[in-house]
């Protein structure tokens, strides 16, 4: 029986409240072009009207309204009519630009590359509109695999083509069911998308901005994005101009509240150059011409980066020039750090998103959607990871995609994007600076030690401090070297000696090691001794860098001893600070840490070669022998530099170590999407990741006492009494299953808040295997530490980890 297109469904009913599936296809068209507009606009219109079209077959229909989960694949039948009406208006001489000039009801002329790729994305985007987002295969058509001849007797067609017809009057009529069962068009059309698919392989040729332009999955999220928010009735979350300019207002009262505060104080002097420097960076900004798209800010450590960023961004929302701001930061403990501040001083809400963001609920979001305002960034102010958003601009799955139409006219705030692994640095300018036009989009790139920006390959504007820095720190580099006692005595005598200080090493072993040293040092003496590295949960991590701030805000002499998680970002202050040799970038973000404030003289940073016995551990880190041969020659032993000489030795650092060592494999990928490999992308990593898949995450049931509220709020929300009861709920049989994908997706948060990831060797050994799950228990609570997390196994390890 076929059910009238009128009378069909886009979803179960709800609440007294149905879903006509003639209204969500409609919506999502609109969302995804326009029908008045140019062929390109109008086909994509097209795609948007037929993306869902699979839905009116009658045993879809059925079975979504008795309740069925696993319901049938759809979105073939809407990519195979989608194929079959662009071949049809080919035909029919309405190509325009997609097929040369008109030659009647035959054959149209070989498409150009760029158009082929064009169309066969298209035709993409609505068979994987529910999946991942796969490379075209020219040999297997997306509809080939799922083929089902009934399925179109089964179907109100004549309810489709009078809906097109409606909304598209000159387009050529949608086939009968006759036609798309033909056993000869079906052979016709799988031809068809051969040619298709080889003409689209061909613009591989094309210079890299035209690729870059050419993979921007934009059409893609435009037709996702429509789809799943009009589904879950989700409406567009935008910075209006008028609320720019008020938080606007908020941030300059807050920040000359903070100059006030300073007055008198030892930080009177950073807060003045602060103000100086803000001031005129500002009014540099506001007069650059509109169609200034990229702007680089290179600024040394506490000149209050972020908060100036934000002041760029506001401004240009309230001139109309952007609608949302996007925040990127490396690390969890910049991000949080950042999104608190940016919040208090604006009162604007801000959305974070990271892998344990779904424990908050995120601002805007209605209830039972969380998942989904995460995923759109709908909210004006969205504050997220590197990993985030390098998965927003190549998304591996179609729900990914929706972040790419959030930074549609977005201002774009990436920090301290020194991080970032040089492959994915280059490839990810070149990227956005292609796509950036097209998104109308702003771009500000943040650092004290900016990365060559040469793969941007367009218009840029560079804006700096504008006067010499006021030298807070001086690198010490010394002579010979330091082993695990050595370093530990000298620290320690910092601390006795009233000084706070910081000692960054490049492994958790040797920071396990050194604390361990120092712990015996201390014995009974009260000094705050600390530790922070990658082998202690969340919760830990944060309750660490929590205590470390209240120690060093009460004037307290602290012992710090850290990997470099506590190097970029974070904003805490030290008297003294001990960095085993890395490469020179992070020296200076090290440094960065010293008298961030100019609290008192110029503070000793000292840069050493560390032993641990006879083993030098920085290559287990830094694995680029290129890296580290430049750093040593600009970094040599027995030299001593001020602050200002630093930044300029790290600028030559970047120019010679690019110039020996270019990274562009993964530019490449530009090549292999292009050319319809679109998991090149997908599959970027931002970080240098070598022990991926081979690490195993373990459950650590400590931490009840030091949970922040919205951790409890979660636990509470789940009517969890403690973390065991936590792990209990999880390897429950079926517990899992009954949860909605967004209770799901909280749940996995909030248990990843108590996970370490060990490599599957020392997992083995100190939790219980699983084969059933991918996150093991630990075997004995005692193993974990409440001052080094797991720390003390790692000590006992052949190296594994750094973080």
């Amino acid at each position: 029986m076929v059910i009238p297109l009128g009378e069909c469904a886009a979803r179960p009913p709800q609440d007294g409240r149905s879903y006509p599936l003639i209204a969500h296809l409609e919506a999502v068209a609109r969302g995804c072009g326009d029908p008045h507009g140019d062929l390109p606009a109008r086909l994509s219109y097209l795609g948007g009207l037929l993306h869902d079209a699979g839905k009116a077959a009658e045993r879809w229909q059925k079975e979504m309204l008795a309740g069925k989960q696993d319901l049938p694949l759809h979105s073939w039948i809407g990519a195979y009519l989608y194929a079959y009406t662009v071949r049809r208006i080919l035909e029919a001489g309405h190509a325009g630009p997609l097929g040369g000039s008109p030659r009647g009801p035959q054959a149209p002329r070989p498409v150009s590359p760029g158009v082929a790729a064009w169309v066969v994305r298209t035709i993409l985007d609505v068979a994987d509109h529910h999946s991942v987002l796969g490379d075209v295969d020219g040999l297997r058509a997306p509809w080939k695999a799922h083929w089902n001849d009934q399925v179109w007797f089964e179907m109100d067609l004549n309810g489709l083509r009078d809906l097109v017809r409606q909304h598209l009057p000159d387009f050529p009529e949608l086939p009968t069911a006759e036609e798309l069962a033909s056993r000869q068009e079906k052979y016709s059309m799988e031809r068809l998308w051969h040619q298709w698919t080889r003409a689209a392989a061909q613009s591989t040729r094309a210079q890299v901005t035209d690729q870059a332009r050419s993979v921007l999955r934009l059409p893609t999220a435009r037709l996702i994005a429509a789809d799943r928010c009009d589904a879950a009735g989700i409406t567009e979350q935008e910075l209006s101009p008028a609320e720019a300019a008020s938080a606007l207002r908020c941030l300059e009262e807050a920040l000359a509240a903070k100059q006030r505060k300073a007055w008198g104080t030892p930080q009177q002097t950073i807060a003045e150059m602060r103000a100086r420097v803000a001031e005129r960076v500002a009014r540099r900004f506001e007069g650059l011409a509109p169609d200034q798209r990229v702007v680089a800010l290179e600024l040394p450590t506490g000149l209050g980066k972020t908060l100036l960023g934000l002041r760029l961004a506001l401004w240009s929302a309230a001139q109309r020039r952007a609608r949302r701001v996007v925040y990127v930061a490396p690390y969890l403990s910049i991000l949080s750090q950042a999104a608190k501040e940016i919040q208090e001083v604006t009162g604007l809400g801000v959305l974070e998103h990271h892998h344990l963001s779904a424990l908050k609920a995120p601002p805007f979001s209605q209830a039972g959607h969380e998942d989904l305002t995460l995923e759109s960034w709908q909210a004006p102010v969205v504050a997220t990871t590197f990993n985030q958003f390098v998965r927003g601009l190549f998304p591996a799955t179609a729900q990914q995609s929706m972040r790419l139409a959030a930074l549609q006219r977005a201002f774009i705030i990436i920090d301290e994007p020194q991080i970032m692994e040089p492959g994915t640095w280059n490839l990810m300018l070149s990227f956005l600076g292609a796509a950036i036009a097209d998104l109308d989009s702003r771009l500000l790139l943040m650092s004290a030690t900016m990365p060559p920006l040469a793969a941007l390959g367009g218009p840029l504007a560079r804006f700096d401090a504008g006067e010499k820095p006021l030298d807070r720190f001086v690198l010490r580099s010394l002579a010979g070297h330091m082993d695990i006692s050595a370093l530990a005595a000298e620290a320690f005598n910092q601390v006795r000696a009233g000084h706070s200080t910081a000692v960054i090493l490049n492994t958790i072993k040797d920071t396990v090691l050194v604390f361990e040293a120092c712990q015996h040092l201390a014995g009974r003496d009260p000094a705050v001794l600390l530790c922070l590295h990658g082998a202690m949960t969340p919760l830990h991590k944060h309750h660490q860098i929590e205590k470390i701030r209240r120690a060093l805000e009460e004037g307290r002499a602290a012992l710090v001893v850290s990997t470099q998680a506590i190097e970029a970002g974070v904003d805490l202050s030290f008297r003294r600070i001990y960095r085993a040799r890395p490469v020179l970038p992070s020296v200076v973000q090290a440094a960065g840490r010293a008298n961030r404030h100019a609290e008192g003289g110029p503070a000793p940073v000292y840069v050493f070669d560390f032993r641990r016995g006879s083993q030098d551990t920085r290559p287990f880190v830094y694995r680029n022998a290129v890296a580290r041969e430049v750093t040593d020659a600009l970094l040599p032993a027995s030299l001593e530099i001020g602050e200002a000489e630093s930044y300029a030795r790290v600028n030559a650092y970047f120019k010679e170590f690019f110039a020996r060592s270019p990274a562009e494999g993964d530019i490449q990928r530009l090549a292999a999407a292009a050319a319809g490999q679109w998991t090149q992308l997908a599959q970027v990593k931002v970080f240098d990741d070598t022990l991926a898949g081979q690490e195993v995450a373990v459950f650590v049931p400590w931490g009840a006492r030091i949970m922040p509220e919205y951790v409890r709020a979660a636990m509470e929300g789940f009517g969890l009494r403690d973390p065991e009861d936590l792990y209990r709920h999880y390897v429950t049989p079926g517990w899992m299953a009954k949860l909605d994908f967004s209770a799901r997706k909280r749940f996995m948060a909030l248990l990843l808040q108590f996970v370490v990831p060990l490599s599957f060797k020392v997992a083995r050994r100190v939790a219980a295997p699983d084969e059933e799950r991918s996150i093991w228990r630990l075997a004995d609570i005692n193993t974990y530490s409440d001052t080094v997390g797991l720390g003390g196994v790692l000590a006992k390890e052949e190296e594994t980890q750094i973080w």
